[in-house]
C-alpha cells in the first residue's frame, strides 16, 4: 500500500521541521526570543559520486538538521551489503568531483550504525560559524562514508535543501495498550513535504494488507 512515496527511505524518527528565522515577540507580558535559524539538508549517497569509484552501485541516504548555533541532528542509512564495514561518516568542504578537507566527523559524538536498521542517528555540536556557513551555502559541502574496503570513500553526496521530511516506523502488536496479536508486524514510511502533502508506504509482515480496516497517526 503506498501513496506515491519517493524511493528515498531513511529508518529514523527525526524531530523538527526546517524553518526560517523569525523575530521575537511578546505575549501576555512574556517575551519569546527569536527562533534559531535552521535548515534541513539531505544527501542521496551514491558510489558514482566519489572521485575514485569503488562500487558505482552502492547507495545510501542522509538527513541533517543544522542550527546556526552549531547544533546538528542527523540520520544516515547504509545498504546491508557494506554497512558492517563502515569506518566513518564525514562532511567535507568541496565542489562536486573534487576532494576537500573533512569539516565534521558525524560519528564523532559516539553514534553507531544499528545492525538491524543499518542507520546511525544522533546529535552533535559544531562551531556556530561553520553551521551558519553550511546553512547559507550547503552545495559547497558534501557527505561521504568510508569503509574498510573503501578508505577514501565508498559513497558521497553534495548537501542540498530537503524538500520533504521522511519518517520510518516499525510497528509491533506487542506495543498496543490492549494486545490482540503480539506477533503482528509492519512498517510505515511517510514523506511529509513542506507544502503540507504527505506520501506514504505501508507494509505488513502480518496480518495481510487485505485484512486491514484502517491506519491512523495518533
Amino acid at each position: 500500500m503506498h501513496g506515491g512515496f519517493s524511493a528515498r527511505v531513511l529508518a529514523l524518527a527525526f524531530l523538527g521541521l526546517a524553518s526560517s528565522a523569525c523575530g521575537g515577540y511578546s505575549s501576555k507580558g512574556k517575551y519569546y526570543p527569536p527562533a534559531v535559524p535552521q535548515l534541513l539538508l539531505e544527501g542521496n549517497l551514491s558510489g558514482e559520486a566519489v572521485t575514485t569509484v569503488v562500487s558505482a552501485a552502492a547507495k545510501g541516504a542522509s538527513l541533517f538538521e543544522f542550527h546556526s548555533n552549531g547544533n546538528v541532528s542527523f540520520a544516515v542509512t547504509a545498504e546491508a551489503s557494506w554497512a558492517a564495514g563502515i569506518t566513518g561518516v564525514h562532511i567535507h568542504r568541496g565542489d562536486p568531483g573534487l576532494d576537500g578537507p573533512a569539516e565534521i566527523d558525524v560519528l564523532g559524538g559516539g553514534a553507531v550504525f544499528d545492525p538491524v536498521t543499518r542507520t546511525a542517528t544522533g546529535a552533535l555540536l559544531v562551531s556556530a560559524s561553520l553551521a551558519s556557513e553550511i546553512i547559507v551555502s550547503p552545495a559547497y559541502f558534501y557527505v561521504q562514508i568510508t569503509t574498510t574496503s573503501a578508505p577514501s570513500g565508498l559513497v558521497r553526496a553534495q548537501l542540498a535543501v530537503a524538500t520533504s521530511r521522511e519518517v520510518h516506523v516499525l510497528m509491533r502488536g506487542s506495543e498496543e495498550t490492549t494486545i490482540v496479536d503480539a506477533t503482528a508486524r509492519g512498517a510505515a514510511t511517510y514523506a511529509m513535504a513542506l507544502d503540507g502533502s504527505v506520501h506514504y508506504v505501508l507494509a505488513m509482515a502480518g496480518p495481510a494488507i487485505a485484512q486491514l480496516t484502517g491506519a491512523h497517526i495518533h
